[in-house]
């Protein structure tokens, strides 16, 4: 690869005033906040779906065996067989909601990481445009 192949910051420079990179900064700054907050939002309503289908799998199996517990407390005879069964199946459901949960939070925490990052760049966009327009009558354009 040549180095005539990459743009220097001159022929940036000379492209545009440093008003429109900054404005090009804060519309790309922008967008991808926005992509980040919608990336969470997905995230957190898959959650949320997942939570509850799990949840859904869980009612019957811990009702067959609040029953068969009942059962068993009147000193009745149960299929002890399908008792440990579903316990196990309970078990394992629990299981998957916890190993969700964190990786929920852990992806979820990332995608904030990252929205607060970009968030804090677009605020130092804005403070140097800021600057740019109260310093300089390079470019009177609005940013």
């Amino acid at each position: 690869m040549t180095k005539d192949l990459l743009p220097t910051v001159r022929d940036l420079v000379s492209a545009s005033t440093s008003a429109d990179l900054i404005q090009n900064r804060e519309e790309t700054l922008r967008k991808k906040l926005e992509v980040l907050l919608e990336m969470l939002h997905s995230r957190l309503t898959l959650h949320a779906d997942t939570n509850s289908r799990i949840q859904e799998e869980e009612l019957p199996l811990e009702s067959k065996l609040h029953n068969w517990q009942e059962h068993l407390d009147y000193g009745l005879s149960v299929p002890l067989e399908q008792m440990r069964e579903t316990a196990h199946s309970l078990s394992r459901l629990h299981q998957e909601s916890r190993s969700r949960e964190s990786d929920c939070w852990r992806d979820a925490v990332s995608v904030i990481r990252d929205v607060l990052v970009t968030w804090e760049a677009l605020q130092a966009a804005k403070a140097r445009s800021l600057m740019i327009h109260e310093s300089g009558p390079d470019d009177t354009d609005d940013v």
